[in-house]
């Protein structure tokens, strides 16, 4: 349960980088909608082969932060 707690509190946290790093795509508005038209269930990997979910100086992104990202942009 705390690791849980923990995986939430950190994809809270590097969510709006993801979020950021989205804005910054030159082709943001076509893949947004690219991605809404996906199932919920699809739209975190999604993020994760844009690139959006993988933080500044690390090679990898993180399954929940890219969830909580696409959810995140769903809202735009």
């Amino acid at each position: 349960m705390a690791r849980d707690m923990a995986d939430t509190a950190v994809a809270d946290s590097l969510a709006p980088i993801c979020v950021a790093q989205f804005l910054q795509d030159p082709d943001k508005d076509e893949r947004l909608e690219d991605m809404k038209k996906l199932e919920l269930w699809g739209r975190a990997e999604f993020v994760k082969n844009q690139g959006w979910a993988t933080m500044p100086g690390s090679d990898e992104s993180s399954y929940t932060v890219a969830d909580k990202c696409a959810r995140l942009l769903a809202q735009l």
